[in-house]
């Protein structure tokens, strides 16, 4: 275990985020699943409240996903996942989450600029990739929980039904 010397040394050289980044409040909001070929997918939408998501930005992006979903590329073995459309200030991402191996979460990226007609494109997988950022990973969190307590479950009809009830509306 390093002293309490070395870790205030460690301390004081990491962590430099500049002043002026400014962390605001987001909120996420779950919609209507997402029902496609390949099965059910809960839908959140995430947002700075000052610029929401609207319907037609909404379905665009609903169309882009269910054509992922639809093109066997999530490998979605059980049918049941998770998007999450960010709508950011620079970028709209869609995270695509399926379940797979009983309790892996599978998920791929897409990225286009926010407010746009520009084509969605892969984040690139690489030594290090972008995973989820800080508002992406509440309702990921929420949805691992929920996987959770369904897998725990005699995983019947109406268990299915809990967990697509089981949604997250939150600011943070």
């Amino acid at each position: 275990m390093a002293s309490s010397t070395e870790t205030a040394d460690l301390l004081r050289g990491i962590g430099a985020v500049p002043a002026e980044y400014i962390h605001r409040d987001r909120r996420v909001e779950p919609s209507d699943p997402l029902i496609v070929r390949t099965g059910l997918f809960k839908w959140y939408n995430v947002f700075d409240a000052a610029d929401p998501v609207t319907s037609d930005l909404e379905d665009t992006s609903r169309s882009e996903a269910a054509a992922f979903l639809d093109s066997g590329m999530a490998h979605a073995e059980y049918g049941m996942g998770v998007v999450v459309f960010h709508h950011s200030t620079a970028h709209d991402f869609l995270l695509i989450g399926s379940w797979r191996g009983h309790q892996e979460y599978w998920h791929s990226s897409l990225i286009r600029a926010a407010n746009s007609d520009d084509p969605w494109t892969a984040n690139e997988q690489g030594a290090i990739s972008p995973v989820a950022c800080v508002w992406e990973m509440a309702p990921i969190w929420h949805e691992r929980n929920a996987w959770v307590a369904y897998l725990k479950s005699a995983r019947t009809v109406q268990d299915r039904q809990a967990w697509l009830d089981d949604t997250l509306t939150a600011t943070m």
